[in-house]
């Protein structure tokens, strides 16, 4: 039986489907790409720019942490944005286009939701309850960002992208 939460996750991830459908492949397969590295950039990467930036500021190191992946996401987006454009002026390739988009954003729209989720949890944010235990789509959805981030970066090792995310750096 479909839950609410299936419902709500069905209709998030349909949103991202029809906005990559609209938007096309290739703008989609950049900022996807964009997405995708900053978050190898945010797990492998953060506390060192969360201290340069504290150094260089006087921020504290938090404020400093998310001031700095906010600025190497909106860098990382505004060169997908470029480059896309340069891909997109293809007309004979405009139907491929709207449909790799539609698939873009639909995985767009999962990585996007799954992160979110992870969030939430960190907060216990849904705490478990019978929705949860019912829907179909929750549990896939939740683990999809982990599933991406062992895939890219751990290559068979078993951490996971939130251990990741807030495991310490050894100073060189």
């Amino acid at each position: 039986m479909i839950s609410s939460v299936d419902i709500v996750l069905g209709i998030v991830l349909l949103m991202a489907a029809v906005h990559g459908y609209s938007k096309g492949f290739f703008r989609k397969l950049f900022t996807l790409g964009a997405l995708l590295l900053w978050i190898v950039i945010a797990a492998r990467y953060s506390k060192s720019i969360s201290i340069y930036i504290s150094q260089l500021t006087g921020f504290s190191e938090i404020v400093s942490g998310i001031v700095g992946l906010a600025v190497v996401l909106a860098a990382l987006l505004f060169f997908a944005h470029v480059f896309s454009r340069w891909f997109a002026k293809a007309k004979l390739l405009r139907l491929w286009d709207k449909v790799g988009g539609l698939v873009i954003g639909l995985l767009e729209g999962a990585l996007l939701t799954s992160l979110l989720l992870l969030l939430l949890a960190l907060f216990n944010i849904p705490a478990k309850g019978p929705s949860l235990d019912k829907s179909i789509l929750y549990k896939p959805v939740k683990n999809f960002a982990s599933s991406v981030y062992k895939t890219f970066t751990n290559k068979g090792k078993r951490e996971s992208f939130i251990d990741g995310l807030f495991k310490r750096k050894q100073p060189m």
